[in-house]
């Protein structure tokens, strides 16, 4: 990215690559930043009761790093929708038509386990490991 200075001419705001890599240093963080990921709520039909079981005793969400529900997406690292975006609340359907998806979580409503496996997938892509066991063979999320 260059913008220009009125002064002095161009501005760079990126080094690519950058000038010292520190691997290790990177591997850590991206460790720190996959088991402490802040979602926000946003529940938009029935799959919301289904978000908020996965915080209760049972599923605990806090065992895996997401632990904070925050309220507005300035407080947050994750955003899950919950449900349908329809053209009543943003003018189009899909959500990912309006921000970048990393994570598809299946059902109607998705189950609390469901809702867990999409989370530890995020992990992983935000890591390149698996930190926690997959289910078992035959046994559907």
């Amino acid at each position: 990215m260059a913008a220009e200075d009125q002064v002095t001419g161009p501005v760079h705001f990126d080094v690519e690559p950058p000038l010292i890599r520190f691997q290790l240093v990177e591997s850590l963080l991206d460790i720190c930043r996959s088991m402490s990921l802040w979602p926000m709520t946003f529940g938009l039909a029935c799959c919301a009761i289904e978000m908020m079981a996965v915080g209760m005793a049972r599923f605990d969400i806090a065992r895996f790093g997401a632990e904070v529900f925050r309220p507005s997406p300035r407080q947050s690292d994750l955003m899950i929708v919950a449900g349908t975006v329809t053209h009543k609340i943003a003018i189009v359907e899909g959500v990912d038509r309006i921000v970048p998806v990393d994570v598809y979580v299946p059902g109607c409503p998705p189950r609390p386990e469901a809702f867990l496996e999409g989370l530890f997938q995020l992990q992983e892509k935000i890591t390149g490991k698996r930190w926690w066991p997959k289910p078992p063979d035959g046994q559907e999320v």
